[in-house]
């Protein structure tokens, strides 16, 4: 299977948290039931998210580092922004995608965490609820 590579051509600065959330949330073409169109968010590529999809999604991410602090510490909250050996940051937004959206991997499998960790970051993405994309006239929305 080939690796899927990130169509990123927009100019916006991501914390490498931001890029691998949007990466994951692309890699599942946003969860839309495209099945015709399996690859739709991608082949628009970064540009097209829209200003208040960046915002929305950037806010989430911050929301999401805020409650993994004030829950499980600051420690925990840190793996978010420098991660630890055999684990990054950009790996931990992938995973805050595919937990939130219930794809049954994420934080869990992430051996390079303590179970203990695993957990409190798979409980509280799933607080989260679901994000919901779509696309219009050639734009992609967040919510």
């Amino acid at each position: 299977m080939p690796e899927f590579i990130l169509n990123r051509n927009d100019t916006n600065h991501l914390s490498d948290f931001v890029e691998g959330y949007v990466e994951a949330m692309f890699f599942t073409n946003g969860d839309i039931g495209a099945e015709d169109d399996e690859n739709r968010l991608n082949r628009l590529g970064t540009y097209r998210i829209t200003r208040k999809a960046w915002r929305d999604i950037k806010d989430d991410c911050e929301a999401f580092r805020h409650a993994v602090e004030s829950q499980h510490g600051r420690a925990v909250a840190d793996l978010l922004s420098y991660g630890t050996d055999g684990y990054d940051a950009r790996r931990a937004g992938n995973d805050f995608w595919f937990t939130r959206q219930g794809h049954g991997v994420g934080y869990r499998d992430r051996d390079a965490l303590p179970e203990s960790i695993r957990d409190a970051l798979s409980e509280t993405a799933r607080g989260f609820g679901e994000a919901y994309v779509e696309t219009w006239r050639g734009w992609i929305y967040h919510a």
